[in-house]
């Protein structure tokens, strides 16, 4: 299964180079959870090993993989920017990098502001979102103080809209997430 996972990997990032891309996002809850038997640390281990080895064939075709640490409730490996930073630190790659997520950073009882502040350094991709499954600025998230936060620190990478909630029309996600952007932003 490991080999496949890499085999993989390393084709996903020709499909991204070939298309133009340079920044995959890595999310997976369910494929990266751990079974109560495995021990952590030779899991972190593996982890660490995957994306080392990975690293040439990232540079080699100009991708970098944002790193998506997700909620407890979604899975219970990496669940937070801190404890990804440790991982990235140990993998030593410019092509292995963070990727934040509203919904996924509001699971830490930190402020999501002060994540954003701390983890800055390591982050190439931004997805704004809400705990309620929506987009940003449809939920109790202040949405605008963080956007002050990444124009303070002066963050240049993507932040896209990732919302969950198929109930809702996809028009009106759409629309209402772009005005929030915009206003957030003061475009």
């Amino acid at each position: 299964i490991s080999q496949r996972t890499f085999d993989y990997s390393r084709h996903l990032t020709d499909v991204c180079k070939w298309m133009g891309g340079d920044i995959m996002v890595w999310g997976s809850p369910l494929q990266r959870s751990l079974d109560p038997s495995w021990d952590r640390a030779e899991a972190e281990a593996r982890f660490v090993d995957f994306f080392q080895r990975l690293s040439p064939h990232l540079a080699e075709g100009g991708v970098t993989i944002a790193f998506e640490f997700l909620g407890p409730t979604e899975t219970n490996f990496i669940n937070t920017a801190a404890e990804t930073i440790t991982l990235l630190e140990k993998i030593h790659s410019p092509n292995v990098k963070l990727h934040l997520d509203i919904k996924a950073m509001s699971s830490d009882p930190k402020p999501i502001t002060d994540i954003i502040r701390d983890s800055l350094p390591w982050t190439v991709h931004f997805h704004a979102n809400d705990p309620n499954l929506r987009g940003p600025g449809m939920g109790k998230i202040d949405f605008p103080a963080i956007a002050k936060v990444l124009e303070e620190e002066q963050y240049k990478g993507w932040v896209s809209v990732e919302v969950f909630d198929t109930t809702v029309e996809p028009d009106f996600l759409a629309g209402e997430s772009i005005r929030n952007m915009k206003a957030a932003f003061g475009q």
